[in-house]
């Protein structure tokens, strides 16, 4: 597994399959994002079965939560809880499965759907009944993330960069810009040529420009570790952003301006290795139906 892959598969992922976007819209996602949480949105599946695309999204990102509406269609063929079933019998407890339903008017439907799914079946994230307005579903959906530990072990989320994120910074009168190496809501890093930059650690710097994915703005950050990469070739700098005070962290107009390109990036890498994952798939599957192809013609 390359640094890229084990970056982008670190930590749980929770991915909710086909939400009610009137009740759970997607932009929650980006939100949780500022908690810790990496949550992404499944939709309509025309070109493959339900059951395969789990089989996919657990081949590349081992560590998932699933949460399935069982108020959206149910895969062909089985009612949603023969399917959620099925696939809680076949992952024994290595993906962690909850379900989410509309408010019912019949106050009997509760207890009779979580008997159904937490004691029948033993799935392990609950039961969570949404309500009609979704700006109080933010707030349900978050402490069930917090509860089920979807934070996993990271505090925050970091997402790979390419050449369309950069940072700009004055030291000790000298320019420095280059590619920002990944960056999160709390730290960014960069490699520059060993010896460019002589900081000692923990030095504040102000006035950094960064561009990420077009976004723009303007912060301060501390030195927090720097080290030797590329057979001491190149150092790589891991810089945590600060308030101008010096408190941790961006400021508030920072966050929300990078927030939305931040998932962004996280959403298009998982995306990208998740496609990945299935073209590798299929090619193997179609070496291997060759392959019998060619050994039932030599038996003729």
């Amino acid at each position: 597994m390359s640094g890229d892959t084990q970056a982008i598969t670190a930590g749980r992922k929770t991915f909710f399959i086909q939400p009610d976007t009137s009740l759970l819209p997607e932009n929650f996602c980006e939100e949780y994002l500022v908690d810790g949480f990496e949550a992404y949105f499944v939709g309509k599946l025309p070109n493959f079965s339900l059951e395969n695309y789990i089989d996919y999204l657990y081949e590349s990102f081992n560590d998932l939560i699933l949460f399935f509406n069982i108020d959206s269609p149910p895969p062909n063929g089985e009612t949603w809880s023969q399917f959620i079933r099925r696939i809680n019998a076949k992952y024994e407890g290595k993906v962690l499965i909850g379900v989410l339903y509309t408010k019912r008017q019949n106050k009997e439907e509760k207890p009779v759907i979580e008997k159904v799914y937490l004691f029948d079946i033993g799935i392990m994230c609950g039961c969570i009944q949404l309500e009609y307005q979704k700006k109080n579903n933010f707030g349900i959906i978050e402490k069930v993330l917090y509860a089920n530990q979807a934070m996993g072990r990271r505090k925050q989320v970091r997402a790979l960069c390419n050449k369309n994120c950069t940072f700009d910074f004055v030291f000790n009168k000298n320019s420095y810009k280059g590619q920002l190496q990944d960056i999160s809501l709390s730290h960014f890093s960069f490699i520059l040529p060993h010896g460019m930059l002589n900081m000692p650690m923990y030095e504040k710097i102000d006035g950094i420009q960064m561009t990420v994915k077009g976004a723009h703005i303007r912060t301060s950050a501390v030195l927090f570790l720097s080290r030797p990469v590329n057979n001491g070739a190149d150092d790589l700098f891991v810089f945590m952003f600060v308030h101008a005070n010096g408190n941790q962290g961006l400021e508030e107009v920072a966050k929300q301006t990078i927030l939305p390109k931040l998932y962004e990036m996280l959403y298009e890498n998982c995306m990208t290795l998740l496609k990945e994952t299935i073209l590798e798939d299929q090619k193997k599957q179609k070496l291997d139906w060759d392959r019998k192809r060619h050994e039932l013609g030599k038996n003729q």
